[in-house]
């Protein structure tokens, strides 16, 4: 009987090493929250085909506005500051859509992140917007939607769902693209 040579053992210890190691990947993965839930319906977070994860904030006249409660409208959410020069150059833009979608039902939701109050309201009297302009002081709502950049839209479907998300300021063909997603 010939022994084993010190390759062949080697190769065996890699081998059984690989196993283990795929062995409790798949244990660890296994514990892991799926995607999908057992009673059919969608998981939450801020990812396209998604829920659209719920939020209760103030307008700019302290009227509280709640995302779940506009489910049977087409929503867009945006995130920004007055600071951002990007955000700057889109505003006309979503003012432009929601001029133009609003017998569609289509609720723009503009979340200011951090923002003085009185400073907004100057702005948008200044500028003569009209959709609704939400007050993230504290910036948990876009820590939940996990926006790192700005301005960061998202795009909710009549039953709540992300269907696009796009950072960076919208050029109006964009904007439309994805508003034929919700609409």
């Amino acid at each position: 009987m010939t022994r084993p040579t010190n390759d062949v053992k080697s190769n065996r210890l890699t081998l059984m090493a690989s196993v283990a190691l795929v062995l409790l990947l798949a244990g660890c993965a296994a514990g892991l929250p799926s995607q999908q839930t057992g009673d059919g319906t969608v998981p939450t977070g801020p990812v396209e085909g998604a829920l659209a994860p719920d939020l209760t904030l103030s307008d700019l006249n302290g009227e509280l506005i709640t995302l779940s409660d506009l489910r049977g409208r087409p929503v867009l959410l945006n995130f920004w500051t007055t600071w951002c020069a990007f955000c700057r150059a889109e505003r006309a833009t979503l003012q432009q859509a929601h001029e133009q979608y609003d017998d569609d039902g289509l609720a723009v939701l503009a979340v200011a992140i951090g923002e003085d109050p009185t400073l907004l309201r100057d702005l948008v009297e200044e500028q003569h917007l009209t959709y609704a302009v939400l007050l993230d002081d504290d910036g948990q709502t876009s820590r939940r939607y996990r926006v790192r950049n700005i301005p960061a839209s998202f795009f909710i479907d009549r039953q709540g769902v992300i269907q696009a998300q796009h950072v960076g300021a919208l050029a109006e063909e964009l904007l439309i693209q994805y508003l034929e997603k919700v609409l």
